[in-house]
């Protein structure tokens, strides 16, 4: 936050220790909710909506010494796009709508449990987030950062505000992958790759075209980069929703289920073949269900299953239904 303030893409947010938090002070600053984000946390297990006073100070019992950020609530949809910090630029795609605070698949408000890539977005909004994230790609390489990194964004009145940068790979970044190796596109994980086993601009030249088999120079390379952030910021046909333990505590995976590709009928998951992600799924009705082995042990707000579709699964009328089969496979 400190680096990047000065880009002005933060709501307006304040670093301060915990107990150092007055409620007052802050409420009249800030506004109720408000938001404490921590310096570390996974999928939403480091960010605290605070409502009244009373969460506020319970909030510091657990916490008294250390840092936060806290920040003006931002009431919106979230979104997330995965990047990359090369010497050619910032090169990004998979711009989704961050599927967050699901109750069949987490008990807290601000986890991410998926992404959907369908999502359409205003024209004048999308063009602020890929403004936005060359900025920071581009600040981030001049101050040494290199390779892939994340912007969640929450969109409020028509304005794109950033929410937190996620260095490195974001928790979308295997399945995006496969969706720009199936739209033919360069996918972020070699360019990170290449950012560091490249000693100078010429091996990395010649890197990149033995991988594609291509005879780029430098400035088509960056031109072939610059077509791709384009096309691919664009809706893409696919989604994913992720269960996690929503329990208080770890639980025992006890239940063997297949990984692989199934439908919904009759009210019931029937598994139709073997299968382990998006690559596999053939129809739009079919789903890639992936399960946790059996006796894994999963701590609280982890992963036991996630469900892959090629079409936006919040919206199925079954979807519900659907995760709730799915949990009471796992558990």
């Amino acid at each position: 936050y400190e680096q990047l303030s000065s880009l002005n893409y933060f709501p307006q947010t304040r670093i301060i220790q915990l107990k150092d938090i007055k409620y007052n002070s802050i409420n009249k600053e800030l506004g109720t909710p408000f938001v404490i984000q921590y310096d570390r946390g996974h999928t939403g297990s480091g960010t605290v909506f605070i409502n009244s006073e009373e969460e506020l100070i319970s909030e510091q019992k657990l916490y008294p010494e250390r840092i936060c950020k806290v920040s003006r609530y931002i009431n919106g949809d979230a979104w997330t796009i995965n990047a990359c910090s090369t010497r050619f630029g910032t090169v990004y795609g998979g711009l989704s709508y961050q599927i967050t605070g699901l109750p069949e698949c987490t008990s807290k408000k601000g986890a991410t449990v998926g992404n959907d890539w369908t999502h359409e977005i205003d024209y004048d909004v999308l063009e602020q987030i890929k403004i936005m994230t060359e900025e920071i790609g581009e600040k981030m390489y001049k101050q040494g950062f290199k390779g892939m990194f994340g912007l969640d964004i929450v969109i409020e009145n028509g304005l794109a505000y950033l929410i937190e940068v996620n260095a490195r790979q974001t928790a979308s970044v295997s399945m995006h992958t496969k969706l720009m190796l199936k739209d033919n596109h360069i996918p972020l994980e070699i360019l990170h790759i290449l950012e560091y086993i490249s000693k100078n601009d010429n091996e990395y030249l010649e890197n990149i075209n033995t991988i594609l088999n291509t005879k780029y120079t430098q400035e088509e390379l960056s031109t072939v980069l610059k077509e791709q952030n384009d096309i691919a910021i664009q809706p893409i046909q696919a989604s994913q929703i992720i269960i996690r333990n929503s329990t208080n505590s770890e639980i025992k995976i006890n239940k063997e289920n297949k990984t692989g590709i199934y439908k919904y009928e009759n009210n019931n998951l029937k598994y139709i073949r073997e299968g382990y992600s998006i690559d596999d799924i053939l129809n739009k009705d079919e789903y890639c269900i992936i399960f946790q082995e059996k006796n894994r042990i999963v701590s609280e707000e982890y992963e036991i299953a996630r469900i892959q579709s090629l079409s936006p699964l919040l919206s199925h009328t079954n979807i519900n239904e659907i995760l709730k089969k799915i949990k009471e496979k796992v558990i």
